[in-house]
């Protein structure tokens, strides 16, 4: 069976007041090193990573996760999103990043000063992703073209760029990059079932690509 490598990320709490958790990390963090098995003689190895609510150490941080000597040829990042539903997100911009982080900082102009992309689009078939999910769990999962303009697109922003940084540089093949938002523990759903939910959408990124 083939082994992919799949790398999800989840960030540190932020806002003020400062909560003790953030939902995008609660989901994943039991999943370093768990392999899931897809539907097409293909099976998926998770690795993690915590990501600081911070521009600059992102803008860091990001370009190491897909250095060559990673194994990582799918990134799924998740971030907290609003009560209600689960978002797939499609796109992400290079500009529009006022919002302070967690030092309270933003970029200068609110652009991202490594890459040249005005905005960039997911290879992942979102749409097919949504229906699909939607209808095996009956869960509220919808697409969306609107990130919000903070750490979680500037993340996105950055891993699509540096997938494209990878083909051209080193002669990989592109990518997988993805953004999801879970809503708050709770909001309707239970941690367990957004757990249950990143693992679905690894299986369904692996077993359609």
């Amino acid at each position: 069976m083939k082994r992919k490598h799949v790398l999800l990320t989840g960030f540190q709490p932020f806002g003020e007041p400062l909560p003790e958790v953030n939902p995008s990390w609660e989901c994943i963090k039991a999943l370093d090193e768990v392999v899931l098995e897809a539907s097409n003689s293909t099976e998926a190895q998770l690795g993690i990573c915590e990501l600081p609510v911070e521009y600059g150490p992102v803008l860091d941080i990001i370009p190491t996760l897909h250095s060559p000597d990673k194994p990582y040829t799918y990134y799924i990042h998740i971030g907290q999103g609003r009560p209600g539903s689960i978002r797939v997100e499609t796109l992400a911009h290079q500009t529009g990043y006022k919002r302070l982080d967690n030092a309270k900082c933003a970029p200068s102009e609110g652009k991202c000063p490594r890459y040249n992309h005005d905005a960039l689009t997911t290879l992942v078939n979102v749409e097919k992703l949504v229906e699909e999910l939607s209808s095996e769990t009956g869960y509220e999962i919808s697409s969306s073209n609107n990130a919000g303009r903070y750490l979680c697109e500037y993340t996105y922003y950055c891993s699509m760029a540096e997938s494209i940084v990878s083909t051209e540089s080193h002669e990989q093949p592109q990518k997988r990059v993805l953004f999801v938002h879970v809503p708050p523990i709770g909001s309707p759903y239970e941690l367990s079932e957004l757990t249950s939910v990143i693992k679905k959408i690894v299986i369904h990124v692996i077993s359609n690509d």
